[in-house]
């Protein structure tokens, strides 16, 4: 008679590839990579029969071919397990407290991973319970299909914050717009729609773009963390995790993002300030400055010699023209108007403000390189209020080359996050900005044309292009010209 007693479970199914059959009893290891699936499995429950096997003095093998099923066998001894002291006995195996604390222990991590150890919980029927005596709390949605990592998780958050139950991303899109949490933890491999897709459909939502999510996987390989970074994930915690650890970081990105609000609220005040003085400076620029103006046209009609004043108005309207220049742009910042949209395309006023400063450009030694899009294209803007942002961004790197150079100005489509968008770039070969300067360049009234600038063309810009639902930034070295670039999602014309 064997010394051993062998349980054969064999079964009909997929199969395991050669290569998956080395590391199957490796704790979190699966088979299969889809990150949408319809049944469990996280790679625990083999791991836990080999090291419960093991405790018992044996061993558990798996024999397989893809697609002829798999055969599984254990091998107890049917005497007792020798212990430290060498002897066999053939009571029945004791377990001693370290390993019933290890066996507690691995009963833990496993409902941290998502196994189904435990009997399934109606949790998502429990909904109503969890959303008592929420007054003064945070929300934060938990998207996970399995029953008993969503129960252990609600049963460590549900005193700190208000929770939201979800089981895959399509229900959870439903409720993150019914709800508006302040935190989303959610799993990736899921049924229906998985975390990839979730992530990216809510980031791509601009009322939901700012809500922190923490990704709960069991694999967390660099190239799944830099998917997920992609689709804007803000955090990764690998099954098993320290809920603790989940705590942690749960309270930090809240923070974050009140902190997030309470400056874009602040700098919305200062601005909604600026604008107002604006408005109010213009004005009292304006009045004195038309009657100035009409006086030295005078001058210069009627003066009998009309060598002296021709000079001193020559001198005077440069500083005219810049008052009047501030004014406007005054004017604008102050009484900002939503964009008046129609079909357009955006080469046209491009082209027109190239006409407008074709003088300037030429004077100034500077070659202009058009690479635009071949095939005309068109989608809903504001015309007029495109050309001031090409006006801006032109004249910006006219002065930027005043020794001449060339200015490259490019059009493409590009795609991003799901989004068509029209991306209109200006690369110039002039002086080059610092770090410093890029990180105010956007900023009301910041300038570095001493006196000859007003602070104020790229911040309108900024602020047209974002009315648009847009986005301009710039990069630059010094001595090395500077990349302003624009990109404009492409509205349909209905």
């Amino acid at each position: 008679m064997s010394e051993y007693l062998e349980m054969t479970i064999k079964d009909s199914g997929i199969g395991i590839p050669p290569e998956s059959q080395e590391k199957i009893f490796d704790r979190f290891s699966s088979v299969t990579s889809s990150p949408t699936r319809n049944f469990e499995g996280v790679g625990i429950g083999l791991a836990l029969c080999r090291e419960l096997v093991k405790l018992h003095g044996g061993k558990i093998t798996v024999e397989s071919k893809p697609g002829q099923g798999s055969s599984f066998t254990i091998s107890l001894p049917r005497k007792g397990v020798v212990r430290s002291t060498g002897k066999a006995g053939s009571d029945p195996v004791q377990l001693q407290s370290s390993e019933k604390e290890w066996i507690a222990k691995m009963n833990r991590e496993a409902l941290t991973t998502g196994t189904d150890l435990m009997l399934p919980r109606n949790i998502f029927g429990a909904q109503t319970s969890l959303e008592k005596n929420f007054s003064g709390k945070k929300t934060v949605l938990i998207v996970e299909d399995n029953p008993d990592l969503l129960s252990f998780l609600s049963s460590e958050l549900q005193r700190e914050y208000r929770l939201i139950l979800s089981r895959d991303g399509e229900e959870a899109l439903g409720k993150i717009e019914k709800e508006r949490p302040d935190l989303v933890i959610s799993d990736i491999m899921m049924p229906k729609m998985n975390g990839y897709e979730f992530c990216r459909r809510m980031k791509n939502l601009k009322s939901h773009r700012d809500i922190p999510l923490i990704f709960l996987t069991a694999k967390a390989d660099l190239d799944m963390k830099l998917e997920g970074y992609q689709y804007g994930a803000d955090d990764y915690l690998v099954k098993p995790f320290n809920i603790d650890e989940l705590k942690a970081k749960a309270r930090a990105l809240i923070t974050l993002r009140q902190m997030g609000k309470a400056l874009q609220q602040a700098q919305e005040e200062k601005l909604a300030y600026v604008n107002q003085m604006a408005a109010s400076l213009a004005h009292e620029i304006r009045n004195p400055l038309q009657p100035i103006r009409t006086y030295l046209e005078v001058l210069q009609d009627h003066y009998a010699d009309p060598t002296f004043p021709q000079k001193m108005i020559e001198a005077v309207t440069p500083y005219l023209d810049r008052m009047d220049s501030l004014v406007q742009q005054l004017m604008h910042l102050g009484r900002f108007e939503k964009p008046s949209l129609s079909a357009m395309n955006p080469v046209n006023p491009l082209e027109d403000v190239l006409q407008i400063l074709e003088p300037k450009l030429k004077s100034r030694r500077i070659l202009v390189q058009k690479k635009f899009l071949k095939s005309p294209t068109s989608f809903l803007a504001d015309p007029n209020q495109l050309a001031q942002v090409f006006f801006n961004l032109i004249k910006n790197a006219l002065e930027a080359m005043p020794q001449g150079g060339t200015l490259l100005i490019q059009t493409e489509k590009i795609a991003e996050n799901g989004k068509n968008l029209y991306q209109i770039s200006f690369k110039d070969s002039g002086l080059g900005m610092d770090g410093e300067t890029l990180q105010h360049l956007f900023e009301p009234f910041y300038t570095t044309k001493k006196e000859k600038g007003t602070g104020l063309g790229l911040s309108i810009s900024k602020q047209i292009v974002e009315a648009h639902q847009g986005k301009i930034w710039a990069e630059s070295k010094p001595g090395q010209g500077a990349l302003f670039l624009v990109q404009l999602p492409m509205k349909e014309i209905t």
